[in-house]
């Protein structure tokens, strides 16, 4: 294992690790939840099974708590779990690779459609008695193979983790940290390939089962509405494309997706989420399995607050950062940053830094994506940010007591303490941001942002 660099970063990817399905960056809710929902309707199923195999498939990334929180707690935050398990798990789920952990990424690189990819859909397609829940598997399963061919190509290393066990976006399209391989037409072929195997696996499931369904419609047929949906470039496009094929809760698929606004604009999309709640209330076992891995969650993250709170001083110091930076006061701002500053730990000019602080309070988050958060232009103009009755309100719930996250540093010493805040805008639910605040003498000053995508 690696040498572990910065305890600070380390507890603040723990927070990360505690409260959500971390980086996995795969497609997002217009592939896993509205693609698919449309193909299985179009092979013949009728709504209720097409939602259910939608719904297993996005709850792979929304609800289930994946096991790369147990990667980061056990290994680089030495905490708890069981690494091999957890490793292994969000291979499973996320990361077809034909090759197991152990092993360096090189030797396991993701093969889309390869020979693990397939294997778990083509059980549950073949499978020939009907469960209570078998188009909810279904969809889970067909998830894994979607991502296959988002997660293609050798992992990236992360420096952090030990690179024997660690799973993220392969380098060669950009890296943990970038948004390319979700947006489908960034790599149109990969997305209609992944697209008419997925059809032709709903035809499968079809096929074996005893109810009489609706006729199944070619995919020759299908083949130009695929590419156009592959080809659109904002919310406004996907919508409409949606909309136009009776596809259920178009706008929120559509709001939690990584593109910009387009001609709807933002206020169109700002606050839309996707309802995955079971129908008629009833879950199904294996959203009762979920609800466990919940209950276990909720009580790490509660133990993790008690063993690493900041001191109240802390908490308000970075209370007062976050509310000059959403209030625009950027003159007071000024006076609260140290002298080198950094984002996802690479040194900037104060002039980026406080450029990448104005796009994260831009309304059209996707918007700001294209610019990669200010780092790449700057050209773009960030002014702008949503009307909210209090500074807070920016920040979304991350449980039901907890909206800004604050803990403290192991390597904290008399003259310099540090902190790090984690929390999520409300215009931007799929980014958390880990801010990196330390006490020089007398003064707090912000040091590092670094932003970590969680969907």
């Amino acid at each position: 294992m690696r040498l572990l660099r910065n305890h600070a970063t380390i507890l603040a990817l723990s927070i990360v690790c505690l409260l959500f399905p971390l980086p996995l960056l795969a497609y997002e809710t217009d592939v896993h939840f509205g693609l698919s929902y449309w193909l299985a309707a179009r092979g013949g199923f009728g709504h209720h099974e097409a939602n259910e195999i939608a719904r297993g498939n996005q709850k792979t990334d929304k609800g289930w708590i994946s096991a790369t929180h147990m990667i980061l707690l056990s290994v680089c935050a030495g905490q708890g779990g069981n690494i091999e398990d957890a490793s292994r798990d969000v291979r499973d789920r996320h990361f077809r690779s034909n090759d197991a952990v152990p092993r360096h990424p090189r030797s396991r690189p993701v093969h889309a459609g390869g020979k693990y990819a397939t294997q778990d859909i083509s059980e549950r397609a073949n499978e020939s008695e009907d469960s209570d829940d078998l188009y909810y598997r279904f969809g889970r399963s067909l998830h894994g193979y979607q991502d296959s061919f988002s997660h293609q190509g050798e992992a990236s290393t992360l420096v952090v983790c030990p690179d024997d066990w660690v799973w993220s976006h392969s380098k060669a399209r950009g890296g943990p940290d970038s948004h390319d391989p979700d947006l489908t037409y960034k790599y149109e072929s990969d997305a209609m390939e992944m697209a008419k195997n997925s059809y032709e696996y709903v035809l499968k499931l079809k096929k074996r089962r005893q109810k009489d369904y609706g006729s199944e419609a070619s995919w020759s047929s299908l083949e130009s509405d695929v590419r156009e949906f592959v080809r659109a470039k904002t919310k406004t496009e996907k919508e409409r494309w949606l909309t136009k094929r009776n596809v259920p809760q178009a706008r929120a698929i559509a709001a939690e997706t990584n593109l910009p606004a387009g001609d709807n604009g933002w206020t169109h999309y700002v606050g839309q989420r996707l309802d995955l709640s079971p129908p008629q209330g009833s879950p199904t076992r294996e959203e009762r399995k979920e609800m466990q891995a919940a209950g276990v969650r909720n009580s790490q993250f509660e133990e993790f607050l008690k063993k690493n709170a900041a001191p109240r001083e802390a908490v308000q110091a970075v209370e007062h950062v976050l509310e000059e930076w959403i209030r625009g006061r950027t003159d007071l701002m000024q006076e609260l940053l140290a002298t080198e500053l950094s984002v996802n730990r690479s040194p900037v000019s104060r002039e980026v830094f406080s450029r990448v602080l104005r796009s994260f309070t831009f309304p059209d988050h996707g918007a700001v994506n294209e610019a990669r958060h200010g780092i790449l232009s700057s050209q773009r103009d960030f002014s702008g940010t949503l009307q909210v009755p209090d500074w807070k309100h920016m920040f979304r719930p991350i449980t039901a007591e907890h909206r800004i996250t604050v803990i403290r540093s192991q390597s904290s010493n008399q003259l310099r303490d540090e902190v790090v805040a984690a929390f999520q805008f409300v215009h931007a639910p799929n980014d958390l941001v880990l801010l990196t605040v330390e006490r020089r003498k007398t003064r707090w000053v912000v040091k590092d942002l670094t932003n970590v995508i969680v969907h």
